[in-house]
């Protein structure tokens, strides 16, 4: 089978080079055969072909990405300490994601979770109001727990019994899909990168209720639509499709603001810290557990 797929497709690429370079070769002989109109009109036309699209692509490409550019828009330092903070993320694992980069990372803060679809599904579709936040009992409130010892001393997030859900003084949403099908205007992009907007973050302050209120505008943003470019030489059956700003861009610069507000050893996973913060600690860090 992929014998057969392979050789299928050389012939297809193989016979469309053959019909470019078929054309320029008539458009080179036509022009030594003193009809230049007609000869230079088909090297025009093969050279529009596979240069054009590609160069229109790019264009509209630049256009989106001053587009996201605006969109985006990350603080100089991102602190919680003394605040009430709803971490909502895609996952069915309490407090897996950003969430638990928060925990293991030991910030200071009063933390809570609410995880997308898994946890908060209960038959109804969420709509662009986040009715589906009327779920209190779903929201835990999370804390980082003791080292394990059968996982070297690692820590987790773990959840705290009977809390009580406060008001929240910040809603962090760490997105994987959602918002573009239930809340795009949280995004801030045009209509057409919408669809394309796979994964975003965003952090609400002054969402009077979460529970009945629509989210206002987000204080800060992330966002990485994926951009639909065409091949040079111009292909029309392949295309690349690239977010923008890159996936690990965006989460870096999360962690690096994480990073900074890190607490103590004593009050963080090593291990975490040492993936995102120190990575040169880690061989360290897994000596020590070994």
């Amino acid at each position: 089978m992929g014998d057969g797929l392979g050789i299928f497709y050389a012939v297809l690429y193989g016979s469309y080079l053959a019909i470019l370079l078929l054309v320029l070769g008539i458009g080179i002989l036509l022009l030594r055969k003193g009809l230049t109109i007609v000869g230079w009109a088909l090297i025009a036309a093969v050279i529009a072909w596979c240069f054009g699209p590609p160069a229109y692509d790019r264009l509209i490409g630049l256009r989106e990405r001053q587009a996201i550019d605006a969109a985006n828009a990350l603080p100089d330092t991102l602190s919680f300490e003394g605040q009430r903070v709803l971490v909502i993320e895609a996952g069915n694992t309490i407090c897996a994601e950003l969430c638990g980069d928060i925990l293991q990372l030991g910030l200071q803060g009063e933390f809570y979770w609410l995880g997308i679809g898994h946890y908060t599904g209960a038959g109804d579709v969420p709509n662009p109001d986040f009715a589906i936040l009327n779920h209190g009992d779903e929201i835990l409130r999370v804390e980082l727990g003791p080292p394990l010892a059968d996982m070297d001393g690692m820590r987790f997030a773990e959840p705290v019994e009977a809390a009580v859900i406060p008001p929240f003084d910040v809603v962090l949403i760490d997105d994987d899909g959602y918002l573009r099908s239930f809340a795009p205007h949280l995004l801030g992009l045009p209509a057409a990168l919408v669809p394309r907007t796979q994964v975003a973050r965003v952090l609400i302050e002054n969402w009077g209720d979460p529970f009945t209120d629509p989210p206002p505008d987000p204080t800060y943003r992330s966002v990485a639509p994926w951009q639909d470019l065409g091949d040079f030489v111009f292909w029309p059956l392949s295309r690349n499709d690239n977010a923008y700003p890159s996936l690990t861009r965006m989460r870096d610069g999360w962690s690096e603001l994480l990073c900074a507000q890190a607490g103590p050893p004593e009050v963080r996973d090593a291990f975490t810290y040492g993936f995102l913060c120190a990575p040169d600690s880690l061989d360290e860090v897994l000596g020590s557990s070994g």
